[in-house]
């Protein structure tokens, strides 16, 4: 006998509808709470997670998969297991989803993530109605609205928590890292589209340059192998950080053999919070 149900959902989790004024948009919040949440009165650090559409599901089990091992004492020598510890997952996204509207999708996602109008790039994404360069008040509606309505509705580490992106998602990570890095601990940075704009990055990483000699976070930089210019870009900027050698930054980079652009993130967030956590 075969019995259909309601969709598959991740456990213990739930989605806020949330209104930004900074950008004048309405978000979707997928936030995932640690299986003994309800049981506990524990405070949890908060991984803050772009993309939700593709990472929010599989950051959330990862996460969740690790404490459930640790608690039976199994595959202590895995590093995610070891050193990854229960986290609170919050992810954004739209109120459409990439599968049914992906064009708008993408324009919404590259108009928040990218840090300047660029409408040479834009076309070449194809984007709707937006050239990009939207970073700035998306960064305001994460820091002024999202985290604190978080921090202050669920019991969190206040000052604790990581920011993990991919492509669009990682040159946002890394213009919040080069603006107000201490706005969080850890940065896991997943294939940065950093080729926006005319490697627009390597600007603000210059201006910080000469206002800081210290750059206080944990960085995680990584790429695919297969992904041919955005390697070249990722060695660029690895070279940059090593000759700069801001106090005060623990990083690693690592480029992901046989992974594309699109595979690459699954690998990136299971290495990259195994690094930014370990001791």
């Amino acid at each position: 006998m075969v019995e259909r149900s309601s969709p598959a959902f991740v456990p213990n989790s739930e989605v806020l509808t949330f209104h930004s004024k900074s950008v004048d948009q309405e978000y979707r919040i997928p936030i995932a709470l640690p299986m003994d949440y309800a049981k506990s009165q524990d405070r949890y650090p908060v991984l803050y997670i772009l993309d939700a559409d593709f990472l929010f599901s599989y950051t959330a089990d990862v996460i969740r998969g690790a404490a459930s091992l640790r608690s039976i004492g199994l595959l202590g020598q895995d590093p995610f297991v070891a050193h990854v510890p229960n986290l609170i997952v919050v992810s954004i996204t739209y109120p459409i989803s990439w599968y049914d509207q992906p064009r708008l999708w993408w324009s919404l996602r590259t108009r928040d993530q990218t840090p300047t109008p660029n409408r040479d790039d834009a076309r070449v994404l194809g984007l709707e109605g937006t050239d990009g360069g939207n970073a700035g008040k998306f960064l305001r509606f994460i820091k002024e609205e999202l985290m604190p309505y978080v921090n202050a509705n669920y019991r969190t580490v206040r000052e604790d928590s990581t920011i993990v992106g991919h492509s669009g998602g990682g040159l946002f990570a890394l213009y919040v890292l080069f603006h107000e890095p201490e706005r969080f601990r850890r940065y896991v940075v997943s294939s940065p589209s950093l080729w926006w704009d005319k490697k627009v990055t390597f600007k603000y990483e210059r201006e910080y340059a000469s206002r800081r000699t210290d750059l206080p976070a944990r960085l995680f930089l990584s790429v695919g192998s297969l992904e041919d210019g955005m390697v070249t870009n990722l060695k660029e900027l690895v070279a940059v950080l090593k000759e700069r050698g801001y106090s005060g930054l623990e990083w690693e980079s690592r480029v992901f053999e046989g992974e594309t652009h699109f595979s690459v993130g699954y690998p990136a967030i299971y290495w990259g919070s195994t690094f930014v956590f370990a001791k």
